[in-house]
């Protein structure tokens, strides 16, 4: 019986440390947090995540480590974490992803709680009398192009010319942290066209197309995370959430929904399908729309949505 027990809670004690292991965490180092690629600082750094990096922990180790931080103590575990690793987060590494280990005490979690959409088919007399109701709250960046006019708007900018190109290579974000944007070495193909730079002072958003992988990726030039490219973002009547609309590389919809987590959109979610258009969007109240969607394969939907927080329940 004794046995069956301890089985039991040590059952118990793995399904809890892999809950909290699958957990989305954010990086809370304003200056950046280093990855290793073993759970010690005597370890090789392989890459450094930006100040509110996402990151999706693995495992959680039993190796422990104490630092001081602004004059406090901060205790905490390594951890190995998975993470988008862009370009301009690691100047060794190419790939898309990161895997390695960073000290836990610098990692806060996103476990909250879930945003959740929920969608009903509506006829199209009932659209166009949601629509009257529509808050008119629209919001688009303004961009500015021309790297003669971006550098000077970025914190210690370096660019230089490359195949009668201009490219942007680094620069600061707000908290004094270097961003690599471009790489080149003998076996790279890729780049940066000068004219695929855009930058949204308004929102703080510098965002690049890159021509070999065909894709656009924005960056936040206050922290340096990567952000939903501003197409096209059409906040709540109050703020609270937003809608956003941006382009991939072949000029299908990314459709994200948000919602803001005291200073921060931390949560999001999207349709369950892929959308390759929205015709039209707006908003009739605080938490819920009305749109026109394009499905990639399919007929045009009409919808009405409504976005709701669900909280985690403490245990």
């Amino acid at each position: 019986m004794r046995t069956f027990l301890i089985i039991i809670i040590f059952l118990l004690y793995n399904l809890n440390n892999n809950v909290q292991a699958q957990t989305k965490y954010k990086v809370l180092a304003t200056k950046g947090l280093v990855v290793r690629s073993e759970p010690s600082l005597l370890s090789n750094a392989i890459g450094k995540l930006p100040f509110r990096s996402i990151v999706k922990v693995i495992e959680r180790t039993d190796s422990t480590l104490v630092t001081l931080d602004n004059d406090e103590y901060i205790g905490g575990n390594w951890v190995e974490i998975e993470a988008s690793s862009f370009y301009y987060i690691n100047d060794r590494d190419k790939s898309t992803k990161i895997k390695g280990y960073v000290f836990d005490g610098f990692l806060e979690a996103l476990d909250k709680g879930k945003l959740a959409m929920q969608t009903e088919t509506i006829s199209e007399q009932k659209f166009d009398k949601l629509e009257k109701m529509d808050c008119k709250k629209v919001f688009c960046g303004n961009a500015i192009y021309g790297l003669d006019k971006i550098c000077p708007l970025l914190n210690n900018a370096k660019y230089h010319i490359y195949n009668d190109f201009g490219i942007i290579e680094r620069f600061s974000n707000n908290y004094g942290q270097e961003l690599i944007c471009y790489q080149m070495d003998e076996d790279s193909s890729w780049r940066y066209d000068e004219n695929d730079y855009y930058y949204y002072p308004n929102l703080n958003v510098l965002s690049m197309y890159l021509s070999n992988d065909h894709e656009r990726y924005s960056v936040s030039t206050i922290t340096g995370e990567l952000v939903t490219f501003p197409g096209v973002t059409l906040p709540s009547p109050s703020g609270k959430f937003r809608f956003c609309d941006a382009r991939d590389g072949q000029d299908r919809a990314n459709v994200s929904f948000e919602m803001k987590d005291g200073e921060w959109y931390d949560y999001s979610t999207t349709f369950d399908f892929e959308v390759n258009n929205i015709t039209e969007f707006y908003w009739i109240n605080e938490n819920e729309f009305i749109c026109k969607v394009v499905p990639y394969n399919g007929e045009i939907k009409i919808l009405k949505g409504k976005l709701s927080f669900w909280p985690n329940k403490k245990r």
